[in-house]
């Protein structure tokens, strides 16, 4: 059996560039870690009674793990440091929950703010 090709290997040089390029920009920064929040990717996918609901969960997670990959495959750097921001905003949620049980612990994706990655 042939190993399965990584997901940015898949992509031809082209699609790599604009990947690269979109991952420069606060907007796409932003849209990305709302997608890996929204997949769970972190979490468990485990829907006690429901082998469907399970397999729905793990398929979300699944999704964002190939997402991260493939922006690890076409800019490590930027990947990293993009892995980085969403491990602090985590912390920011969590640190804004715990001083406020009412707050909102994810951040509007749409919403423009200061907080850019740090190169």
């Amino acid at each position: 059996m042939a190993k399965p090709k990584s997901v940015a290997a898949a992509l031809n040089r082209a699609q790599r560039e604009r990947v690269a390029t979109l991952l420069q920009t606060p907007a796409f920064q932003r849209f990305v870690l709302t997608i890996f929040e929204a997949s769970g990717m972190d979490g468990s996918t485990f829907v006690q009674g429901s082998p469907d609901g399970t397999s729905f969960m793990e398929g979300r997670r699944s999704l964002g793990i190939d997402i991260r990959l493939l922006l690890l495959g076409v800019d490590p750097e930027a990947a990293v440091i993009l892995e980085q921001e969403r491990l602090r905003w985590a912390r920011e949620a969590s640190q804004q929950i715990e001083g406020d049980p009412n707050a909102d612990p994810y951040p509007d994706p749409y919403e423009p703010d200061d907080r850019e990655p740090q190169r």
